[in-house]
């Protein structure tokens, strides 16, 4: 009986640089993805009409955008909710595409494909309209409710936080 001795130090030596390479690359693809984001998120929060510094805080950013949209900010608590917090990042990009005057193909393509669509409201033509109601605006004809806290408003000011409706 014949024993076959291989030398796999070579083998392990390949594999261990191709392991090596694939995450490179992966690391250079992430870090242009991130500037990319960087980027667009800017432009974006300049467009409305905000400092772009602040879409560089994590979570800063955010409350700006819900205060920009007119999402109630009570629903920041929904986002530490792992299944629930897409039902959050659903109603921004909802109220995004409404208040950039887009059609329901637009608001689709911002919840499902963030990373090509975001990037066309903040690069394209479309401005952003303060005046145009989002999800959480005007919820019946007959009643209002406060954006901020939920109240129901009878008049120009909600009575609980102050807020001008």
């Amino acid at each position: 009986m014949h024993t076959y001795n291989i030398d796999t130090s070579s083998l392990d030596s390949t594999i261990l640089r191709i392991i090596l390479m694939v995450c490179f690359v992966f690391l250079i693809f992430s870090l242009i993805i991130l500037a990319f984001k960087i980027v667009y998120n800017w432009v974006l929060f300049k467009k409305l009409k905000r400092e772009g510094w602040e879409s560089l805080i994590p979570i800063y950013n955010t409350i700006i955008k819900m205060q920009v949209l007119d999402i109630p900010l009570w629903m920041i608590i929904l986002l530490f909710i792992p299944p629930i917090n897409i039902v959050v990042h659903i109603c921004i990009a909802i109220n995004m595409g409404k208040k950039f005057d887009k059609d329901l193909g637009f608001i689709i393509g911002l919840v499902f494909v963030p990373i090509i669509f975001y990037p066309i409201l903040a690069f394209g033509k479309s401005e952003f309209h303060e005046e145009i109601n989002g999800i959480f605006e005007n919820v019946s004809k007959d009643t209002n409710y406060c954006t901020s806290c939920g109240t129901k408003v009878s008049g120009t000011y909600c009575t609980n936080c102050g807020k001008k409706i």
